[in-house]
């Protein structure tokens, strides 16, 4: 009968070999650290598009732009700018390529045509300046997602740790 397979199945598990359950432990621990590097470079970068001022900018002139087209699945080719731009801010030359979470083709556009664009400056960092200034209700919904996933997997790898290092034999436990 098709109703009491699933039964069948569960009620006939075997426990996991320790080898498996030390296998899963650490694959699982390798991906928070990964997911972890993720989450980070997405805070940093949000960080510093909330650390730039609409009201401090300087002009910045392009060194270097390109228009590059990636392939992209079934669904056709994406388009993304690579712009470079090099200020001065207070007496000293920085380069920027970091477009900001507002940038978009008109802005680019326009910085090809006239070689020159606004620099949104971080006052205390200006390695880090942008060419926008703010982050969309998008980017911070995805913050978001990114976060709790790091949560969740750090909630899973660690009761996996736990379970391993605290009980005596772990991989005994029945699936």
């Amino acid at each position: 009968m098709f109703g009491v397979e699933w039964l069948k199945r569960v009620l006939t598990t075997k426990p996991r070999p320790r080898t498996q359950y030390l296998a899963e432990t650490w694959i699982r621990v390798i991906l928070v650290v990964l997911w972890g590097v993720v989450t980070v470079v997405n805070c940093q970068k949000v960080y510093y598009a909330l650390q730039t001022d609409p009201e401090v900018w300087v002009v910045g002139y392009v060194e270097k732009f390109r228009d590059v087209y990636k392939k992209r699945g079934s669904r056709g080719r994406a388009y993304d700018a690579v712009i470079e731009v090099s200020f001065d801010y207070m007496g000293k030359r920085y380069e920027v390529r970091e477009k900001g979470y507002n940038f978009n083709t008109a802005t680019y556009e326009q910085a090809k045509d006239k070689r020159w664009i606004k620099v949104y400056v971080v006052p205390g960092n200006p390695e880090k300046s942008m060419l926008s200034t703010g982050v969309t209700g998008k980017d911070w919904a995805l913050l978001v997602i990114v976060c709790l996933l790091e949560l969740v997997l750090i909630g899973s790898a660690g009761n996996l740790v736990y379970d391993l290092y605290r009980k005596k034999k772990p991989w005994l436990d029945w699936e």
